[in-house]
Order: structure tokens, then sequence, then C-alpha cells
């Protein structure tokens, strides 16, 4: 698993836009490791590759307090009381750009900057 798209142009043109849109919303802390995270008050959303995925797959998780469905999510879990994780495969620039993958990125950034 890796935070570091830039051996993967389109996966980091993809991390690249999301990446921005979150930034727009307001402060956040951004940590790179393994994984790409962002925070508020706590994290809200996660990105990252692995070695072997070819270019072109940026996954991401966004934890909120509620449930949201969408086709454009890969799945969705509960992880505890009021904490589920919706996960998406970005393998476009149309699902990177889409409403969908915004409102769910600015429920996650609301939700984290609450408590």
């Amino acid at each position: 698993m890796t935070g570091d798209f830039t051996t993967k142009p389109k996966t980091h043109d993809y991390f690249m836009t999301i990446s921005q849109y979150v930034e727009s919303l307001g402060e956040s802390t951004k940590e790179v490791k393994a994984q790409v995270s962002y925070g508020v008050r706590r994290k809200f959303i996660w990105f990252w590759a692995y070695d072997k995925t070819p270019d072109g797959t940026l996954y991401m998780t966004v934890r909120l307090d509620r449930r949201m469905d969408d086709p454009l999510f890969h799945y969705v879990n509960q992880v505890s009381t009021n904490r589920y994780n919706h996960h998406i495969e970005v393998k476009s620039k149309e699902i990177a750009h889409s409403d969908a993958l915004r409102r769910l990125v600015r429920a996650g950034y609301e939700f984290a900057s609450r408590e």
C-alpha cells in the first residue's frame, strides 16, 4: 500500500483533483504515510494505491456518521455505532470530478469538523 502516486500519472491526477477539492473546503491536516489522509478534528478521508495496481486506480475511503448510498460507491460498511466507511475506486476523471464524490467528501469534511 502506498500514498505516493508519483509513479502513476493517472492515479496522481485523480488524487490531485480530489485533494484540491478537500483543501478548498477549509482548514484540514494532511498526513502522508502508507496512505494519504486528511482530518479536521478527526480523520475523515484516506487515499492509497498498491504497488501492483495498474496506473489509473485510486482507492479512497470516506468516514461518515451515517450511511450514504450511491452507485459510485464500491461498498459501504458500518465500522462502529454511527461510523460508516464509504469505499470508492476512482478509475476515471469523470469519477474524480463527479458530484456524488464531492457530496461524499463534503459530508465527510463536515462530520470531521464537528465534536
